[in-house]
């Protein structure tokens, strides 16, 4: 799952909606990714034109809860562990869930200015 692909007009929608999406497939794990747009895409473009929000450091995080909290009935290993990730998560669903949203919890706690820039690695 790619946090941040729906921009900040989306995050919402896309952290439930993949959360649903999810709940029916079952998959063996899940794998986070924080987007950030290459340059020669047209996301980039967009980015640059001002058209699409890259999502700061804890709202990354907030939608990374939102979509661990819709995940329901199923037994998937979370994996939110990559250089693109503002914070590392990952546990078994369902009983490592209230581990890692605490966690997150946690994260939201830090400044954002702890946290690398987000447009890092997309320049």
């Amino acid at each position: 799952i790619m946090i941040g692909v729906g921009g900040r007009e989306m995050t919402n929608q896309h952290a439930i909606n993949s959360a649903k999406v999810l709940n029916q497939i079952n998959p063996d794990f899940i794998r986070l990714r924080t987007f950030m747009p290459f340059p020669g895409t047209l996301m980039h473009d967009m980015y640059k034109r001002g058209e699409f929000g890259l999502l700061t450091p804890h709202e990354a995080l907030r939608e990374t809860k939102l979509f661990i909290k819709n995940l329901e009935g199923i037994t998937s290993w979370l994996f939110s562990d990559h250089i693109s990730n503002y914070w590392n998560v990952y546990g078994k669903l369902p009983q490592d869930k209230e581990k890692m949203l605490k966690e997150i919890d946690y994260a939201l706690t830090i400044d954002e200015s702890r946290f690398r820039n987000p447009e890092e690695g997309t320049l």
